[in-house]
């Protein structure tokens, strides 16, 4: 057993994952707790002994060769409700009910932006016909500007405020097309 003092809470934080790509952990909960190879999985507890988290990824420093290596001494845990909302669906249906919002985006450009009369946001590639957004009334080419309140900065944003959801949740949708700004209500699908 370590310390496991909590630092932060909340924090989005972009992890390798099994396929060489990378993963955004949502929600995660900063830790001094020790966490390496072979004791991710472990709990996360408080003083009373409640578990509060699962321990799963560390901060590192790349080296010389740009690879990431040695710990620095932050962990990052998931946190307990989403984790036991992962467990209840595997253990009710036998998968995972992922969050969906049905478009494929990318970030404006700032000379993009500012034609558009934009601060930020992303750009509509397509919309999945049938899916969340359509369904919301998203079209392709509309710039979502904000997502639940947060500006839509990048596609990390995109990402985390679905995925700090679950299918079925409503989450309020700002965009601009025409040169007209609309607000839209979302309801998240799952992924198909």
């Amino acid at each position: 057993m370590t310390s496991g003092i909590v630092s932060a809470l909340g924090r989005n934080v972009p992890v390798p994952s099994d396929d060489d790509s990378t993963a955004i952990l949502v929600g995660a909960i900063q830790t001094d707790a020790s966490i390496n190879p072979g004791n991710s999985g472990g709990a996360l507890v408080d003083c009373a002994g409640k578990l509060i988290g699962i321990n799963s990824a560390i901060a590192t420093i790349p080296n010389e060769l740009e690879v990431a290596s040695g710990s620095v001494g932050i962990g990052f845990s998931i946190p307990i409700d989403l984790a036991a909302r992962i467990t209840e669906q595997l253990i009710d249906t036998g998968k995972v009910a992922y969050p969906y919002f049905g478009v494929s985006a990318v970030p404006l450009p700032p000379e993009a932006a500012e034609h558009f009369g934009v601060e930020d946001g992303l750009y509509l590639q397509s919309v999945e016909p049938g899916g969340p957004a359509d369904k919301a009334g998203l079209k392709r080419s509309d710039i979502v500007t904000l997502l639940d309140g947060r500006p839509a900065t990048s596609i990390a944003v995109l990402t985390e405020v679905t995925l700090a959801r679950k299918a079925g949740d409503t989450l309020k949708v700002s965009y601009v097309r025409g040169g007209k700004t609309a607000t839209t209500n979302l309801t998240l699908g799952t992924i198909p």
